[in-house]
């Protein structure tokens, strides 16, 4: 009779605790795994976006650069026809341009442009998000 009790109590204790434990534990990974791809999805697209970002700056600059070569070799070929200063702006983006600015000098009868402003503008209120807005 003695043995009847041990197994009764030995069985009652079981095999729920520790299920209910396996299935925490897996819960758990389970969560946290979907948060990590969650991240890394965001992460990539944050990515992209930045990449694409740097890449229409660089483009911008570019085109700008090429216009200051433009203007200073117009300069050169007739420095009284040319103006004091001259601005032109290049689009970055539907919410950024970049503004350049130049500006006539002589020195010693060499007329070249110096460039005075060299900026990036943002044209519209951008929102700023939070991580409740995410």
């Amino acid at each position: 009779m003695r043995k009847s009790r041990e197994k009764i109590k030995t069985r009652a204790y079981g095999i729920g605790l520790p299920l209910v434990l396996v299935i925490l534990v897996i819960m758990c990974l389970l969560t946290l795994s979907v948060i990590s791809v969650l991240t890394t999805k965001q992460n990539l697209k944050n990515e992209y976006a930045s990449r694409e970002a740097y890449q229409a700056r660089c483009e911008a600059e570019n085109a700008a650069e090429a216009w200051v070569a433009e203007a200073a070799q117009k300069l050169t070929d007739d420095p009284e026809g040319q103006p004091e200063q001259l601005t032109e702006e290049f689009e970055i983006n539907a919410r950024r341009k970049l503004v350049v600015e130049l500006t006539k000098s002589e020195q010693d009868g060499v007329y070249d442009y110096d460039v005075t402003r060299w900026t990036t503008v943002t044209t519209e209120d951008t929102e700023v998000q939070t991580l409740q807005g995410m």
